[in-house]
């Protein structure tokens, strides 16, 4: 298993959004990358920043076509506090005038790995985003649920950071799973393809051995007999 992967079994609740904060901080940070990439308005996303350097309240960066830019802090926390809201909000607000604002973002991402539903956090998100708004910004929070729904056709993103089970939990089955599961639980399927990997390989003994003859026949020179004719075919 990778280092940092989530090693958690899925909740009984089937739809309880999967324990992000069991993921390490970078790899929740690749997460919060990938699905910024796949989203439609987006022609690349990458992310921003060594460990070290100053980034400036950001640690995703998205290009969008549309030639502007979108950015995502990325948290991980087991609960979040309405006035981590606000701080870590700020920290990307304090660069606004000398350092993002000449570049052109549009929207600002708060990604967090704990959920952001309780009423006192639920008021502060609504307040940011009028704060943003002030500013020509867009403001979205993303949280356990949200990531959900975001990883929900994205059934590879799923499962490269986190379980097969919770994949498949979130995603659905895949088709080569669903393939691989029909066969394996249908005994008559399991049969047609018994079958079928048996005319294969006869058919490739068969193909195999009409070569054998057309190349013996041109080593003796026999070119008119050489290829085999069609049933039927003039002589």
């Amino acid at each position: 298993m990778l280092h940092g992967r989530m090693t958690i079994t899925s909740s009984p609740n089937p739809s309880d959004p999967p324990e992000l904060h069991r993921l390490n901080e970078y790899l929740f940070q690749d997460l919060t990358c990938a699905l910024l990439a796949v989203e439609p308005h987006i022609a690349t996303a990458d992310l921003f920043g060594e460990r070290g350097q100053k980034q400036y309240g950001v640690d995703v960066i998205g290009h969008r076509k549309d030639g502007g830019i979108d950015v995502a802090s990325c948290k991980r926390c087991e609960m979040v506090r309405a006035s981590q809201i606000v701080a870590w909000s700020s920290e990307f607000l304090d660069h606004w005038q000398t350092y993002w604002k000449p570049r052109g973002v549009k929207r600002f991402v708060l990604a967090v790995t704990a959920p952001t539903h309780s009423t006192q956090v639920a008021a502060k998100i609504l307040a940011e985003r009028d704060r943003f708004h002030a500013l020509g910004l867009e403001y979205e929070v993303w949280g356990p649920r949200q990531f959900q729904e975001k990883l929900r056709p994205n059934h590879g993103i799923a499962l490269q950071f986190l379980t097969p089970e919770h994949a498949h939990r979130i995603c659905g089955m895949s088709a080569d799973n669903m393939v691989s599961s029909a066969v394996s639980s249908n005994p008559i399927s399991q049969l047609v393809v018994s079958q079928l990997a048996f005319l294969q390989e006869e058919l490739s003994t068969e193909v195999e051995g009409s070569l054998d003859i057309a190349m013996e026949r041109i080593r003796r020179g026999d070119l008119q007999h050489a290829v085999p004719q069609p049933s039927g075919a003039p002589r």
